[in-house]
């Protein structure tokens, strides 16, 4: 049972359970403090610590400040209130509680600001704090807690925007033949759209009627020009409410070659409609479509908690669905303390989303994904395959269908699909995602060249992708690179403190393609001696997504976990 809260809603404040205040004094024992509360498993390494509070002194110098303000923090909140071992610091789970998310009683009050008043002067940590408060003044601001039984807590709720709507604006053609082409993509464009985006789809191609158009609404459009043996066309997304502009492109081609510019410009349209929203007001648009398909542990939860939140009328399908994806990502990444139960919740989640929209290509793909990870090979195929079916041009249906065939021992096929999932312009979902997917039928058929290469890819567009980080290892490695190997585990060490190659060579480990492909000789490297002794802890039980909210985290059984499928 925790002895002590740590609350960062506000100004820090680490409390005993008998009320007597343990706050350590000092700027700096208390910002190490937040970066602990908020790192994947309440852990982060020395050298990141140092690297955001002593960024302008010697390595020796900035240990030495270091195991000062460690005892400074030890000796006010107990000596068991922090652990450590070789390279890494954490808050002990057992003993502290994390808090970081508004109290009932902040109803009617003005919004506090993550660890109020901390102030450290060193530009890593000014630019991280910045960061973090900005990011919970988001979530705060869309799940700010109402006691709706107080007089006027119900008026005084947050008023969130709700469901996108995408309106089909009137399209211009010179004749009505090219007309119904140009309102069949945005048509398509649109439906398209409002799968990934929750959205509902309305008009009839007729003007919109601003007045009536909630914020944050998109108008869309396509305008068909004909010349001579030529075909251009001109897909557009607007704001709805001002008809401003946000995207257009023009494409264009023989007229003789419809069956491959109109799916172009769907797609286009589809994929501009999805990043549009990021020109227009955040508060406008509550999906965090970004952040579910990010590798960092607390926008994953942010994101997590934001998709939780009810709106009017039954829950969201798409919702649900990219609930149960982001558990994927907990799961594979390391971030969860329990993968049983995390991939239980998934499962769940998927299960009613199908349920609810079981003619939904994306979480037809979403639940494919899942199904694989559970060992339902058959069923995670069956899934892709429908899926297709009912959209064969979505990066994500194709990229699921990648993941299936390869589940399902069809390599070949499985490195075709993940080719022109990577080519589709949906891939702006998540370019290192599909980058990666690439490097993995690589390896399924051989490319061990290749596969580096787009692996090496996703980490340059995603820096904290563990999972890319741990193919680069094992291919650099095998591939004689020994001094770029040992970087690249080193680098992985640096976002899982508790990496080993030890932990790297262990059944429970999530790099099966690897293991069956005969990539983990690094694991027998001798590199990043010596080896770490510590256990896996990679849990966060104060705000990771779990049906238990509020309840310690047990370890999962990792032989029940997943077969490091990605």
């Amino acid at each position: 049972m925790p002895e002590i809260v740590l609350d960062l809603v506000g100004p820090l404040r680490a409390t005993r359970t008998d009320g007597v205040d343990v706050t350590p004094q000092g700027a700096k024992p208390r910002a190490i403090l937040t970066l602990l509360a908020v790192a994947p498993g309440f852990r982060r390494g020395r050298v990141q610590i140092m690297d955001k509070l002593w960024s302008d002194r010697a390595p020796d110098q900035a240990a030495g400040s270091l195991r000062q303000a460690l005892h400074t923090v030890r000796t006010r909140m107990g000596s068991e209130a922090l652990l450590s071992g070789e390279g890494w610091i954490s808050l002990n789970e057992r003993l502290v509680e994390v808090l970081l998310v508004p109290g009932k009683d902040m109803a009617g009050r003005a919004m506090p600001e993550f660890a109020e008043g901390l102030d450290v002067r060193d530009p890593e940590f000014e630019d991280w704090i910045r960061d973090q408060r900005l990011h919970f003044a988001d979530v705060w601001a869309g799940s700010k807690a109402v006691d709706l039984d107080a007089p006027g807590g119900a008026a005084r709720a947050p008023r969130r925007s709700g469901r996108l709507v995408l309106y089909l604006a009137a399209s211009e053609a010179p004749d009505h033949d090219k007309r119904v082409l140009a309102e069949v993509i945005a048509r398509d464009g649109a439906n398209r759209a409002a799968q990934f985006l929750d959205a509902d789809v309305e008009g009839a191609f007729g003007p919109v009627e601003t007045s009536s158009a909630p914020p944050g609404s998109l108008a869309l459009s396509c305008r068909i020009t004909a010349l001579p043996g030529l075909m251009i066309l001109q897909p557009q997304v607007a704001e709805a409410r001002t008809n401003r502009s946000l995207w257009t492109r023009t494409i264009q081609g023989p007229d003789t070659d419809l069956s491959r510019l109109m799916p172009e410009a769907v797609t286009a349209l589809s994929a501009a409609a999805m990043t549009a929203h990021r020109q227009l007001d955040p508060a406008l648009f509550d999906l965090p479509i970004a952040d579910v398909f990010s590798y960092d542990h607390s926008r994953l939860l942010r994101a997590d908690a934001m998709l939780a939140e009810e709106h009017d009328g039954p829950p969201s399908p798409a919702r649900m669905a990219y609930r149960a994806y982001l558990r994927h990502t907990l799961v594979m990444e390391r971030l969860s303390g329990d993968p049983g139960l995390v991939l239980d919740e998934a499962e769940a989640l998927i299960r009613r989303a199908m349920e609810a929209a079981p003619h939904n290509q994306f979480i037809l793909a979403i639940a494919s994904l899942i199904m694989g990870v559970l060992e339902q090979d058959d069923f995670a195929l069956q899934l892709a395959q429908e899926a297709k079916r009912q959209d064969p041009n979505n990066a994500w249906v194709r990229q699921c269908m990648s993941v299936a065939l390869s589940f399902a021992g069809h390599p070949e096929d499985a490195h075709r699909e993940a080719q022109a999932a990577r080519a589709n312009q949906l891939a702006v979902i998540s370019p290192a995602l599909f980058d990666l997917r690439n490097a993995y039928t690589s390896i399924g058929i051989g490319d061990r060249v290749g596969a580096l290469k787009w692996a090496m890819a996703a980490v340059q567009r995603s820096p904290d992708l563990r999972a890319a980080h741990r193919v680069v290892a094992a291919l650099q490695y095998s591939e004689g690179q020994i001094g770029e190997a040992e970087a690249s585990l080193r680098a992985l060490k640096r976002l899982e403190p508790d990496f080993s190659l030890e932990l790297m060579a262990s059944d429970s480990y999530p790099v099966d393609s690897l293991r069956k492909a005969g990539l983990l000789k690094v694991t027998d490297s001798g590199l990043l001696q010596p080896l770490s002794p510590h256990p896996v802890r990679n849990g966060h039980r104060a705000t990771a997504p779990s049906s238990g909210q509020g309840q310690p985290r047990q370890e999962g059984d990792p032989m029940r976990v997943l077969r490091g499928r990605r």
